[in-house]
């Protein structure tokens, strides 16, 4: 048997000049690399030698005067161009099979709030009615169909999908949606459609905001009252709260000893940047009743420090001389490990805060003259307890354990109060 004839090689003839010679000896072999590879591509794009290269050739026939960049040119279009293709089917592919993963499982989504854009200045966030988990619905008869309407006792007007509406019920609207989301949606319209409840037959004439047909329909404060589904009791809503801004843990005296001599420290200068923003924080405390204006003369004249907690101003006693006179009650501060074998039953856990602790702890005027304060704007004396003096933790400690006595399950420490509900299950517990 005569030996196979061996398959012959395919020869590219063209008016192209072949590549250089890869150069490894001299510059950088990485660059040379790169350089000689893409003089490659482009001679095998324009000669014909790759599979894709019969459309670039045909793109480079048409050129007139063909030179090498403009042959570079040519390539790199047609490789973008590609790219661009293969990206947008890509997108293509996606956007088909998410419509149909949504078309399978479609979401109702709801309308937890709305609003009307000429009468109201701010969003106003508004949760629907719930009894037991569940909500509470009606249905009602709108243009020959029953449909179910989510009662909302806070929502600002009604809405309804757009499916149940005709189009020339429908008319322009100036109405904007706020969203659970803080996003805003215009709807289609707005229609004046008669309602039937079926169970009384009684007919009446309201106002719908028309919606896309994914939300739920809705009936709003006005219109659940005017079908008398909810009734609002007004006089049992409680008009106003008023509280004191700070609270009274009751009154402290402040214990000097008598051989300590007094001092009065004379006024720090402070910036001139700081001086209208120090004379605001000043007044502020003084309206709160924290500071009290003060013109006789004193004994004891601290001088008043300048901070910054939380990005705002913080003005308090420096009370380095008078901290040497005052005399410490040494009441025990609890720490966490004194609490920790009491919470051993503890199932819930609650943990406040107290807000400026020490101003809860009213001075009687014998104490408050020792804290008297000097200011560039005048003397102040600390009608409430002031950050910074040596005595201040153990007083207000031994006040707050005086305010909660023996209350079970309650403990505090400096100014974080713990409350545990304790017991062998959650019932017992709560």
């Amino acid at each position: 048997m005569g030996e196979a004839e061996p398959t012959p090689v395919q020869v590219y003839s063209c008016p192209f000049r072949l590549p250089p010679q890869l150069e490894l000896t001299i510059e950088n072999v990485s660059e040379n690399f790169k350089k000689w590879k893409r003089q490659v591509e482009v001679y095998l794009a324009a000669s014909g030698g790759t599979d894709k290269a019969k459309e670039v050739q045909e793109l480079l026939l048409r050129e007139d005067k063909l030179t090498l960049e403009r042959t570079i040119q040519v390539c790199r279009a047609y490789e973008q161009s590609n790219r661009q293709v293969k990206e947008l089917r890509e997108t293509t592919l996606k956007v088909n099979k998410i419509q149909k993963s949504n078309d399978k499982h479609t979401k109702w989504k709801k309308i937890h709030s709305v609003s009307q854009e000429e009468e109201f200045d701010e969003d106003q966030w508004l949760k629907a009615v719930s009894a037991g988990g569940k909500e509470v619905t009606a249905i009602m008869q709108v243009n020959d169909c029953d449909i179910r309407f989510q009662l909302d006792s806070a929502a600002d007007v009604s809405t309804i999908s757009q499916r149940h509406v005709r189009k020339e019920q429908c008319k322009p609207t100036k109405v904007r949606l706020n969203m659970w989301n803080k996003t805003n949606m215009k709807p289609f319209g707005e229609a004046d459609l008669t309602v039937i409840n079926p169970r009384t037959n009684k007919k009446h004439q309201l106002r719908f905001i028309v919606v896309p047909n994914q939300y739920t329909c809705l009936l709003g404060h006005e219109t659940v009252q005017k079908l008398k589904l909810i009734t609002i009791n007004d006089e049992r809503f409680i008009a106003s709260v008023s509280s004191s801004d700070l609270g009274d843990l009751g009154t402290a005296h402040l214990h000097v000893d008598p051989n300590v001599r007094p001092k009065a420290l004379p006024c720090r200068k402070i910036p001139i940047t700081l001086q209208s923003l120090v004379r605001e924080e000043l007044q502020k405390l003084e309206d709160r009743g924290v500071l009290i204006p003060i013109t006789e003369p004193t004994p004891w004249v601290s001088q008043m420090a300048i901070g910054k907690a939380n990005g705002k101003l913080r003005l308090c006693i420096d009370p380095q001389a008078l901290n040497i006179a005052l005399i410490r009650e040494h009441y025990r501060l609890p720490v966490l490990d004194d609490i920790l074998p009491q919470l051993s039953k503890a199932r819930i856990f609650t943990k406040l805060d107290v807000k400026e602790a020490f101003w809860h702890v009213k001075l009687n005027e014998e104490s408050s003259r020792l804290t008297t304060m000097i200011t560039p704007f005048g003397r102040y004396r600390w009608a409430r307890l002031p950050f910074g003096l040596k005595v201040s933790n153990e007083i207000h400690q031994r006040k707050l354990d005086e305010a909660f006595g023996d209350m079970t399950g309650v403990f505090s420490v400096v100014d974080d109060i713990i409350i545990a509900g304790c017991g062998a299950n959650d019932t017992e517990a709560k």
